[in-house]
C-alpha cells in the first residue's frame, strides 16, 4: 500500500521527529511505500511543499495521521485524498 504519513513537522521537538521517522520506518518494514513531507528539502518554500504533498496524496492509497498532533493542513489533506480516491483509508498512528 502507498501511504502518505502526515503530521506536524515544524516547531516540534527532536523526540517528536524521531517518533515520526519511526512510524515511517515501521510502515516501510511492513512493505508499504511511504510518502512523507520529511523527505522534502528544508529549503523548499511552503508552496513547493504543498504542491509535492498533494502529488504524494494523489499517488497514495492511505494517509497515516499522527494522533493528537493535527496541524492546520491535516483535514485538507484527508478531504483531498478521500475526494480524489474514495477508497482511500485514513489510518491513525500514535507517534
Amino acid at each position: 500500500m502507498k501511504i502518505f504519513v502526515d503530521g506536524k513537522i515544524a516547531g516540534v521537538t527532536d523526540a517528536d521527529l524521531k517518533s515520526f521517522y519511526q512510524v515511517q520506518e515501521s510502515l516501510k518494514a511492513q512493505g508499504h511505500i511511504v510518502f512523507s513531507p520529511l523527505l522534502l528539502p528544508d529549503d523548499s518554500d511552503l508552496g513547493e511543499k504543498m504542491d509535492i504533498c498533494f502529488a504524494f496524496l494523489r499517488a497514495s492509497d492511505a494517509i497515516a495521521v499522527e494522533t493528537g498532533n493535527y496541524h492546520d493542513k491535516t483535514e485538507v489533506f484527508i478531504d483531498y485524498l478521500t475526494q480524489y480516491n474514495p477508497d482511500a483509508k485514513v489510518i491513525s498512528k500514535a507517534m
